[in-house]
C-alpha cells in the first residue's frame, strides 16, 4: 500500500465541529510522507441557516473540487478542471460562508475567501542579452502574478508556454543570479538526459533528492494538458516543487512538471534555453 488517508473528526462543543484529513504516502526510496489535506472547523447553530467553515478546505465549487481524489472514478480529473483551477484545485487556507435557502428544492449559497497565492520552485539562473533571468516551469506562470521569496521577491512572468511544452521565464529583480543551484552546487552546462543515468533534484516542499532516468521523449497527458518532450525519473516530488531542477553533477538536465509518489516528469532544460535565446549564468 503506498496511499493511506485517515480522517479525524468529531464534535467540539455544541456550536463547533472539526475535521481533519491526514494523508501518508511511501515513495520510492520507502520514506513516509505525510500531508494535511484538509483542516477544519466548522459551525453547526448559527442562525438565518447560516454556517461557517475556517481553515484548510475544498472549496465547494462545482461537483468534482470538494471531493477527494481517491473517491473518484477516475485518475485524472477533468482537463477543464485542471486547467481552470490547478492541479491540486481549489484547495487553500481560508474562510466559507453559506447559506441554507428557504426555498422548497435545495439551494445553498457559497461565499468562500481564500488564500490565493500559488507555491512552486525556481529551476536555473540564466541570461539573455546580459541580463539575469529565473527558470520555471511553465504551469507555474500561466497562473501569472508577481513571484516572492528570499531574493527573487518582485519577480515578474516574461514568457510562459504550456501546455504543449512547460517552461517559464522570470525577470531576477535583484539583478545577480550566480550559475548554482540553491545547494551550491554550481551548473554549468545543459545536457540530454539518458536512461539509466542518475539525477538529483530540489523542490521547495521535498528539498534534495535523487533518482535514475526511466524515459525519455514522452508526451503525459497532466491536468494543465498534454506535455511533449518530457523525461521520467523515479525522484519523489511533490506540490510546490514544480519548477525545481533536475541535475546530473554540474550538468542541468530540466524543470519539474509533476508526477506522483512513483514517476516524477521534468521538461528538458535545453529546449528551454533555445526556445527562449537564454545561457545558463
Amino acid at each position: 500500500m503506498q496511499n493511506l488517508e485517515t480522517v479525524f473528526e468529531g464534535k467540539v462543543d455544541p456550536y463547533f465541529r472539526g475535521q481533519a484529513n491526514v494523508v501518508l504516502q511511501i515513495d520510492p526510496h520507502g520514506e513516509t510522507t505525510i500531508e494535511a489535506e484538509e483542516a477544519y472547523l466548522e459551525t453547526m447553530s448559527l442562525p438565518l441557516n447560516l454556517q461557517v467553515k475556517a481553515g484548510q478546505f475544498f472549496t465547494e465549487f462545482g461537483r468534482l473540487n470538494p471531493t477527494h481524489p481517491h473517491t473518484w472514478d477516475f485518475v485524472d480529473q477533468p482537463l477543464v478542471n485542471g486547467r481552470f483551477l490547478g492541479e491540486d484545485g481549489l484547495r487553500s487556507a481560508g474562510a466559507r460562508l453559506s447559506w441554507l435557502t428557504p426555498t422548497p428544492f435545495y439551494s445553498e449559497l457559497f461565499v468562500a475567501i481564500q488564500n490565493s497565492q500559488g507555491r512552486c520552485s525556481l529551476g536555473f539562473n540564466v541570461t539573455r542579452g546580459g541580463s539575469p533571468f529565473l527558470l520555471t516551469a511553465g504551469h507555474c506562470t500561466n497562473l501569472g502574478g508577481t513571484w516572492s521569496g528570499g531574493d527573487v521577491s518582485g519577480a515578474q512572468v516574461v514568457e510562459s508556454d504550456c501546455p504543449g511544452a512547460d517552461s517559464g521565464l522570470l525577470t531576477r529583480p535583484n539583478g545577480t543570479g550566480p550559475g548554482e543551484i540553491n545547494t551550491g552546487q554550481q551548473i554549468t552546462s545543459a545536457a540530454t538526459p539518458t536512461v539509466g543515468e542518475q539525477m538529483q533534484k530540489q523542490g521547495s516542499t521535498t528539498g534534495g533528492g535523487s533518482g535514475e532516468v526511466t524515459s525519455v521523449d514522452e508526451s503525459v497527458n497532466f491536468d494543465v494538458g498534454v506535455l511533449n518532450h518530457e523525461f521520467g525519473t523515479t525522484a519523489h516530488t511533490d506540490h510546490g516543487d514544480s519548477g525545481g531542477p533536475a541535475y546530473d553533477g554540474s550538468k542541468g538536465l530540466g524543470t519539474l512538471s509533476g508526477g506522483d509518489t512513483v514517476t516524477s516528469y521534468f521538461y528538458p532544460l535545453t529546449l528551454e534555453l533555445q526556445a527562449y535565446g537564454l545561457e545558463l549564468a
